[in-house]
């Protein structure tokens, strides 16, 4: 969990406790030097979004990186 949680506050940069699209976005592009295409992006955003706020929080984020290859397929960049 600390590992998680280490690594979800550096991706909250704004520090709300919870990531949104555009946090999400500025990581993906620091990682890979690139944009990730809108619609696998919107479909991982949504995948994660469990509670439809538009945003991921921390349980969130924690499960969906735990989640098995079959959901974290969706979040290969990670």
């Amino acid at each position: 969990d600390e590992g998680l949680e280490k690594t979800f506050k550096q991706v909250d940069e704004d520090g709300s406790g919870k990531i949104s699209e555009s946090e999400m976005k500025a990581v993906i592009f620091k990682a890979y030097g690139g944009n990730l295409d809108e619609k696998i992006f919107k479909d991982m955003m949504a995948a994660a979004d469990t509670n439809k706020d538009g945003e991921v929080d921390l349980e969130e984020f924690k499960v969906i990186m735990r989640a098995g290859p079959e959901k974290k397929g969706l979040f290969s960049w990670a």
